[in-house]
């Protein structure tokens, strides 16, 4: 069995950004340069619960689990704003900086796994390696769609006014949330035990119930997507050592694409394990074990 962390809630605070939360086992200012130091991003519509159970079999290095804007604790992005892939991977990217390691390990599931490769393009003298959680480092559209995805993301945001999901965020009652949990085990296909970490990492409760903490937005639709082109290019431009996980159950999409990018990779390692596409929730000491013996 793993052993339990000692989570410590904390923010990133900087100027121009909105508040990002992170979870930690250790403090930032008492960092111990002698030991490995793991940052992990979360999917969309996930928070830094989804790395709990296998952070229980690392917890002899150092952890942060970082909260994408609008996710978890991290604040919500202006009134006038959307979300945007690029602007998390500048909101990072200002916070890597200001990290006080000279260099970490960085882990992505899913959409994490995306804003984690182009970060290691970006960032190569801060990253000794890079581990993809069921992420084939990108998700990448044909420029031809490009119209009708923006029609299709306007659309999405014009609903989203209608249906005046962008006020005040409506309260639920919580005899309503073993069955919102078991919806969101039901549709990620992991146990109902699993999606609690989730669902109960995305609640604030209130005297009449509880409210999510997640912003209505992060629904709505990206109008402009990178092509393959572009996510080549970044992928081409990693320079760490890279360890992908894939769940034997999992997104076949991402597996064909990260088989089709693997030769654009410096040096991809391919792992898989036993779930869908939570297989680190669902396998998480061989996830743990994977990692911890391609970082060593």
């Amino acid at each position: 069995m793993g052993q339990q962390n000692h989570w410590q809630q904390a923010y990133f605070e900087l100027s121009g950004l909105v508040k990002y939360s992170y979870l930690t086992n250790h403090k930032l200012e008492s960092i111990n340069h002698d030991k490995p130091v793991l940052v992990c991003l979360h999917g969309w519509l996930d928070n830094a619960a989804s790395f709990i159970p296998v952070s229980a079999y690392l917890n002899d290095y150092q952890i942060i689990l970082i909260e994408l804007a609008g996710h978890g604790f991290s604040e919500h992005r202006p009134a006038d704003s959307h979300y945007h892939l690029i602007d998390w991977v500048y909101d990072l990217w200002r916070i890597f900086e200001t990290l006080p390691c000279e260099r970490f390990n960085l882990i992505g599931h899913s959409m994490g796994g995306m804003l984690a490769s182009i970060l290691a393009s970006l960032l190569p003298h801060k990253i000794d390696t890079l581990v993809l959680l069921e992420s084939s480092a990108a998700f990448t559209t044909s420029a031809n769609d490009l119209l009708d995805n923006m029609q299709a993301a306007f659309n999405s945001r014009a609903q989203l006014e209608k249906n005046n999901l962008t006020a005040s965020p409506k309260r639920r009652n919580l005899a309503a949330l073993p069955s919102l949990i078991q919806a969101r085990a039901n549709t990620s296909e992991i146990s109902p035990e699993l999606a609690s970490l989730l669902i109960e990492r995305n609640i604030k409760l209130t005297e009449q119930g509880f409210i999510w903490r997640s912003d209505p937005r992060l629904k709505t639709l990206s109008p402009i997507r990178l092509d393959e082109s572009q996510a080549l290019a970044y992928i081409q431009n990693i320079k760490a050592d890279c360890l992908a996980i894939l769940g034997d159950v999992g997104y076949t999409s991402i597996n064909d694409s990260l088989t089709q990018r693997a030769h654009s990779f410096r040096n991809l390692h391919i792992n898989s394990v036993m779930g869908g596409h939570h297989c680190h929730m669902q396998s998480p000491k061989q996830t743990a074990d994977l990692i911890r013996l391609f970082i060593r």
